[in-house]
């Protein structure tokens, strides 16, 4: 053979193997250029809670490892993605403040991931061109305009960060079993398996379906093959009796909590049945929104989403149920006989596998976008068994298959980019909100402050109405105690009948919903607005709950925000009245107990300080403060 004639193959692979991760460039760059103009957006729900102390005390390095150490955000702290922002805050505030430049570059990395695991599973089934498949794939899953409220929520990084252990640990996992089965040790790699399991659900608990997730890619794409094609059938019967061991577990331990789960609906306007049969529906929506993109329902607030009271209400309740299970069963049929239905099988198991933490029976709220970042790899399986399985044998279709990803990455794009443009500004967000669910409560109440903030005070009144006309939770209190918010933010006067109205209804509990107090006393903080009178305002909550016919209740956190807008006026006797409350409520909260320690301080109660004092003390001696705490009472005892 010549060296012209060996040339010519040796160009072509060449040019393959260059031509992935050019095109992979191209699209990262792309990506950027999309996201980057939301970099600007809002903070938005969760960040305001989760992020402000981070925000206030971040670049303290011992506070600093104290958020990480001390995170309640889930069961188990997350301390990676807490950390990431502490990091973000130490040296990249002034060019990223709201870490959503930080989500978008690891947006990319979590695409490099995605591109390099589809790589491998592809190139298992000696389909041509595995590289480019996978970048163009890839490709698609970066410009999914469903995955902007990941992107730029800022505090979504969880659900990024989870994706890309997730993605890591699919990986070694590929590496790891092409060693174990051609007879190679991997200890290398089992350990990175362990790591990046470990990392993941220390940044979100959702990363715990990294294990069924790859015992599923190895009993259905993988057969349990070697690379020569054998079949390593000891390999291949422990998968299956791993995943079902892990089916079984978390059976028995879902039947043993069965209990708790239910009881923790009792706040929700739905129970546990009804969630299981709303996410029937939901996780088609998921779909229908992956593949088929509609903008104008696309944002954070789905709270309007209708809840499956039974079976038949709505009845697309139960076309929902008969749907999956139909497809399901079609699949597992059709994969005795078929390659392709038993990869787009694994495609779907993926997909309803990577939902089972966050879509199923934990009682959260039925509908978040963000849960779909890495579940919607299960739909590029599914693609990958539809269309690119026949690259096996021919491979003529390749560049035009290619050509037309390529092309569905800049329609995507475009959706991507009106979005972003929508995230970008925090009036087109709240606009973009209440067209797409008119009937939802956050929707409303943003508009609401919107309104206000531009000085239309009787428009925000009205959204402020439907608010709590929409809302399952809200009482009666709860929409007063927002529409004097709205007075304020508008600097309007506030009538002495809606003072005198306030708490008024269901007098025993007249509120329910914290955060509405909490946002009350902090725009009251904030805010210039001359003409309201504060004063009045704490002598109305002072008669409902302190004075001698009080009759009112609430929940501590209730008292701890009554106590700090007593606390800004200068009347610490009532602000001292309101934390004991609080720490009467919760006997064991170190922040109540600093909080009545200040007050008592500073109302001369010696005897009552001392006590705090020992047994702040003691809980410090026991490990049990923070380093902010610890730094607070550090403080308090050198003004004693």
């Amino acid at each position: 053979m010549s060296a012209q004639t060996r040339l010519g193959p040796l160009l072509l692979r060449l040019m393959q193997v260059v031509m992935a991760p050019c095109l992979f460039a191209l699209i990262g760059i792309f990506v950027f250029w999309l996201y980057i103009p939301g970099a600007s957006g809002p903070l938005m729900l969760d960040d305001k809670s989760s992020l402000k102390p981070i925000f206030q005390h971040g670049s303290d390095l011992q506070q600093s490892l104290d958020l990480i150490q001390g995170d309640r955000s889930g069961p188990l702290g997350r301390p990676v993605s807490v950390g990431s922002f502490v990091l973000g805050e130490l040296f990249f505030k002034e060019v990223d403040p709201s870490g959503k430049r930080f989500n978008i570059a690891l947006h990319i990395v979590s695409g490099l991931l995605l591109a390099w695991l589809l790589f491998l599973l592809l190139s298992h089934h000696r389909i041509a061109n595995s590289g480019l498949l996978a970048v163009v794939l890839a490709g698609v899953w970066l410009v999914a305009p469903l995955h902007v409220s990941t992107v730029l929520y800022s505090v979504q990084r969880m659900a990024i960060l989870s994706a890309i252990f997730l993605f890591s640990g699919c990986i070694a996992y590929v590496c790891w079993r092409n060693r174990i089965v051609d007879g190679r040790r991997a200890w290398f790699f089992a350990a990175l398996f362990f790591l990046f399991f470990i990392l993941g659900i220390f940044s979100k608990e959702n990363a715990v379906v990294l294990l069924p997730i790859v015992l599923l890619l190895e009993i259905y794409w993988f057969e349990g093959r070697c690379v020569n094609g054998f079949v390593h059938e000891k390999f291949l019967l422990k998968a299956k009796l791993s995943l079902a061991s892990l089916v079984l577990m978390f059976s028995v331990i879902l039947a043993l909590l069965w209990n708790d789960i239910a009881f923790g609906y009792e706040g929700r306007d739905f129970d546990l049945l009804q969630r299981l049969l709303t996410q029937s529906r939901v996780l088609w929506d998921y779909v229908g929104q992956l593949a088929l993109p509609n903008l104008d329902r696309m944002g954070l607030f789905h709270d309007d989403f209708e809840i499956s009271r039974s079976i038949v209400s709505p009845i697309t309740t139960l076309y929902s149920i008969l749907g999956w299970f139909s497809l399901l069963l079609f699949l597992v049929f059709r994969s005795r006989y078929s390659l392709r239905s038993r990869l787009v099988l694994v495609g779907v198991l993926v997909f309803l596998t990577g939902h089972s933490v966050e879509s199923t029976v934990l009682p959260l709220e039925v509908y978040f976008e963000h849960r779909n970042y890495f579940p919607s790899f299960g739909l590029l399986l599914v693609l990958s068994g539809l269309f690119f399985i026949s690259f096996r044998f021919s491979t003529e279709l390749i560049a035009p298959v290619v050509t037309c990803f390529v092309l569905v990455i800049i329609l995507l794009g475009a959706k991507t980019s009106s979005l972003v443009a929508i995230w970008s500004s925090p009036n087109l967000l709240r606009i973009h909100h209440i067209n797409a669910h008119p009937k939802s409560t956050r929707a409303n109440e943003e508009m609401a402050i919107q309104l206000a903030a531009a000085g239309g005070l009787e428009r925000a009144l009205q959204y402020s109405e439907n608010a709590y006309r929409f809302s399952s939770r809200e009482r009666v209190g709860d929409r007063q105690m927002r529409d004097l918010a709205l007075y304020c933010l508008s600097d309007s006067s506030v009538p002495e009948s809606v003072f005198q109205e306030l708490g008024s209804v269901n007098e025993v509990r007249p509120f329910s919903v914290v955060s509405i107090a909490n946002s009350l006393v902090s725009i009251l903080q904030d805010v210039d607005c001359e003409t309201f009178d504060r004063n009045r305002l704490e002598a109305r909550l002072t008669e409902l709950f302190l004075g001698e016919n009080a009759i009112a209740t609430a929940s501590s956190k209730f008292h701890a925000v009554f106590s700090g807008l007593s606390n800004s006026l200068g009347h610490f006797d009532n602000a001292y009245e309101f934390s004991a409350e609080y720490l009467l409520l919760e006997p064991e909260s170190v922040q109540a107990m600093l909080m009545n320690l200040y007050f008592a301080r500073i109302l001369g109660k010696s005897e009552e300080t001392d006590k705090l004092v020992r047994r702040l003390t003691d809980l410090e001696a026991a490990g049990r403060l923070s380093v902010s705490e610890r730094r607070t009472l550090a403080l308090y005892r050198e003004w004693f």
